[in-house]
Formats: structure tokens, C-alpha cells, sequence
């Protein structure tokens, strides 16, 4: 593997879900309903799943996975669980451009949910082809290509608990 630098270690990106978190609870505190969780497949589920645990209302989960590029998309994993009147968290690890997470949204809300918001851990405005905004994010920073704690490199390196660049 090419040399590395750390870009976040664990603590920081823990300290960037916690903050998430109480933002989201804040928010969502006189909402007697569960929340509904999607999770984009495979990056967010480290993500994903450090910050549910830190969520004080209760929630429902489920998951999509979303195939491929330039607004011809179609999901190789779509949600479960009924959505119609719900208030929904879609939860990704990184918004680059924001064709599928738009993608996303729009199905979402074609099934009438109370609501709909994104929370990514990492936000890459510079990238972004749309005007999509995450409603919550935990950090933003330029464009550079990050792995570890769920992003891969090549369908390697998601297991890591610090996020990494590769050095210039």
C-alpha cells in the first residue's frame, strides 16, 4: 500500500458522531414516533452504527444499496419497512457528488414520510454536482480520497478505526 497519512483518528471521528448525535436528539426530543434509519451499504455501517447507539429516541433501521453513475441508478438493496408519515435519517459516511443520496431522497419521499434528512459524517462540498445539502455533517474538508472506519480503498481498509489519506 502507497504511504499514509491519518486524517481522523478514532477518538476525533467518535467526538464528530457524539456531536451528530446530540444535534439529532435535540431535534427529533418531542417526537413520540421511532426514527427511521437508512443506512447506505457498505461505507456507512461503522458510521451507522456508532450513532444509532447514541440516539435517545427509538429507531428503526434499514438499509439500501444503490447501483450505479450519472443518474441511471438502480438499488440492488431498497428498504424494508413502511415509510408513509415517518420522519427519516438517511445516514451516509461521505457525500461526495450526491446523485444516489438525491436518487435516494426523491423515492423516499415519494412514499409520503413526515420528513426526510441526511446526516453524513463527512461532507465534500467541492464535489457536489446538485445543490443537496446534508441537513446534519460532522466535518467538511476538500476533495481527497479517504478510507478506513468503512471507507474502502478498492473493497480494502473499511475495518480501520482511523480514517487515512494517502500521502502526496
Amino acid at each position: 500500500m502507497k504511504q499514509t497519512i491519518v486524517f481522523l483518528k478514532e477518538e476525533e471521528i467518535q467526538n464528530l458522531v457524539t456531536g451528530l448525535a446530540q444535534q439529532i436528539n435535540h431535534d427529533y426530543k418531542s417526537e413520540k414516533d421511532s426514527l427511521c434509519l437508512v443506512c447506505f451499504l457498505k461505507g456507512s455501517i461503522f458510521f451507522f452504527s456508532d450513532l444509532i447507539r447514541q440516539l435517545e429516541n427509538s429507531v428503526l433501521v434499514d438499509f439500501v444499496s444503490i447501483l450505479g453513475s450519472k443518474g441511471n441508478f438502480n438499488f440492488s438493496k431498497d428498504i424494508d419497512m413502511p415509510i408513509k408519515g415517518k420522519n427519516i435519517l438517511i445516514v451516509k459516511e461521505i457525500l461526495n457528488e450526491g446523485n444516489k443520496l438525491l436518487f435516494l431522497k426523491k423515492r423516499l419521499e415519494a412514499s409520503h414520510p413526515k420528513s426526510v434528512k441526511i446526516v453524513t459524517l463527512i461532507d465534500k462540498p467541492s464535489q457536489r454536482e446538485l445543490t443537496l445539502q446534508p441537513d446534519y455533517f460532522g466535518m467538511s474538508t476538500e476533495d481527497r480520497y479517504i478510507f478506513g472506519y468503512g471507507l474502502d480503498h478498492h473493497e480494502q481498509y473499511r475495518h480501520l478505526k482511523d480514517m487515512y489519506l494517502f500521502a502526496q
